[in-house]
């Protein structure tokens, strides 16, 4: 069975895409999803519900591909963009006078008020010449899609950003999925500190 993920963070990247895109071409993104994902982004969904991510995931893939067009960077942007609203409004609370240090240990806290199962576990936070470096591990993230380790590095990679790391780099390394479905990634992060920024406006594509 495939790990759930908070409605919350599904309602939020609707928006999002719906602003970027406008109403008519969101409902073709809509079109182009499988029936059961088409049901679940048209029927009245709860912020406090549990959503299967496989239904959520073969939208993220149609964004992928047709907004995105397969390009990893961009894909992430459109990423960081649904992150930066969950932030802003129902995750707040988790980012509220935070600095980039002190989320890290918080990190597991954050992964539970998303996703039913799996775990995002930090190692000790570590500095040399005012560079800081940490090391997440993702694991046990039960999903069909291929994108869902690209989604955890976009969201690790605003969320720092807005609590002030500077000079933010997230590079993934020993991707693995066992049994097809059963996610694995290790995210290795490294920044500087600094003052916070918000996400540019995003354009339509």
């Amino acid at each position: 069975m495939a790990t759930r993920v908070k409605g919350a963070a599904i309602l939020d990247g609707v928006s999002v895409v719906r602003e970027v895109c406008g109403a008519v071409r969101f409902e073709k993104l809509v079109l182009a999803c499988p029936q059961d994902t088409q049901k679940l982004l048209q029927r009245t969904m709860m912020a406090i519900e549990w959503v299967s991510l496989d239904l959520w995931t073969p939208f993220l893939e149609v964004l992928h591909a047709q907004l995105a067009l397969h390009d990893e960077l961009r894909f992430r942007r459109l990423l960081r963009a649904f992150c930066q609203r969950d932030f802003q409004t129902i995750y707040r609370p988790y980012i509220q006078s935070a600095t980039a240090i002190s989320l890290c240990p918080k990190i597991p806290q954050i992964w539970s008020a998303y996703f039913e199962s799996g775990s995002l576990l930090p190692s000790a936070l570590s500095s040399q010449n005012d560079v800081y470096a940490v090391s997440v591990q993702l694991r046990d993230l039960v999903s069909e899609s291929p994108l869902v380790t690209t989604m955890v590095h976009s969201y690790i990679e605003q969320v720092l950003t807005m609590v002030g790391a500077k000079e933010c780099q997230v590079t993934r390394g020993k991707e693995a999925r066992h049994q097809q479905t059963r996610h694995s990634c290790e995210y290795l992060i490294r920044f500087r500190l600094g003052a916070s920024r918000a996400l540019e406006p995003l354009t339509r594509s």
